[in-house]
């Protein structure tokens, strides 16, 4: 489980203005009750709370053992409430779904970035508790190479971009783009889609998520290193590309890159293509902030 950091913690006390949504009731039924595991920090949690953090597509609470909540409110940055979980009677742990893919109706919910507030809702008269809770991701390129574990001689057009999240809340990355890549064809602006991902690699959504402190490594499927003889003789080549990776909310990341192709040269698809078997992919000074 990707647990909120400092950052994300934790002051108690009373939240003025969501006291009145922390007693709303609504007719959800019961969340699934999970086991987190606890995270360590140095500013301690109001005492209801045993743990926070993330777990997939949700936000999962632990409760202390000797609680008295009968529900919990996810209030979003603007005031309203976002989410709720009933806590059944003996339960100590609930989840609030906090974003989901849905692949059969080609559509997503994300939440907002910024700082959330999670209110109790006793069982009895007691007063409410509230803590904050920052759900903001923030992604970053480590590393960008060629693809070479494909089953095909054609894969080797692919490149491999690994991510990492570095901030407070799950996400995803949906997609790249390119500018000046020998495929002239995968050569676009980038225009904010639907934010659905599409890779060949990972294919699964618990491997698509993204979750605080994760990295992944992604294959589109597409071959920006798809050379063709029109344009260059061998595979002794050397050129700058930039790469544009779409993500579900926020501004995209871009990345330019200096490719180095050499080794074979093979004929792949029309007769005009070629891929080769080495490409070496570095980048740019001035891009040298982003880790890779």
């Amino acid at each position: 489980m990707a647990s909120i950091t400092r950052r994300a913690l934790l002051r108690s006390g009373l939240l003025a203005g969501v006291a009145a949504l922390a007693g709303c009731r609504g007719s959800e039924t019961p969340s699934a009750v999970t086991t987190p595991t606890p995270t360590p920090t140095t500013t301690p949690l109001p005492s209801v709370f045993e743990d926070i953090g993330t777990e997939g597509n949700a936000l999962v609470v632990r409760l202390v053992d000797d609680h008295t909540v009968s529900r919990l409110n996810l209030i979003a940055p603007d005031g309203t409430l976002f989410g709720s979980a009933t806590i059944p009677t003996g339960a100590t742990t609930a989840r609030i779904e906090i974003l989901d893919i849905e692949w059969g109706l080609a559509s997503y919910d994300h939440y907002e970035p910024g700082q959330y507030t999670l209110v109790t809702v006793p069982e009895s008269d007691a007063d409410p508790v509230s803590v904050p809770v920052d759900l903001v991701p923030e992604l970053r390129i480590l590393d960008i190479s060629q693809y070479r574990d494909g089953e095909w001689t054609a894969d080797l057009a692919q490149i491999v971009v690994r991510i990492e999240n570095v901030g407070t809340g799950p996400t995803w990355v949906s997609d790249f783009t390119y500018q000046d890549a020998p495929n002239w064809t995968v050569n676009n602006d980038y225009l904010r889609g639907p934010g659905l991902p599409s890779f060949a690699e990972p294919s699964n959504l618990d491997d698509i998520l993204l979750p605080p402190g994760g990295q992944q490594t992604y294959v589109e499927g597409i071959g920006p290193l798809l050379f063709t003889s029109n344009d260059w003789d061998s595979c002794d080549i050397e050129r700058d590309m930039t790469v544009i990776v779409g993500t579900a909310v926020g501004e995209p990341l871009e990345q330019t890159v200096r490719i180095k192709a050499g080794g074979e040269q093979t004929s792949v698809g029309l007769v005009n293509d070629f891929v080769c078997s080495r490409v070496a992919i570095s980048p740019q000074p001035e891009n040298a902030e982003t880790g890779l």
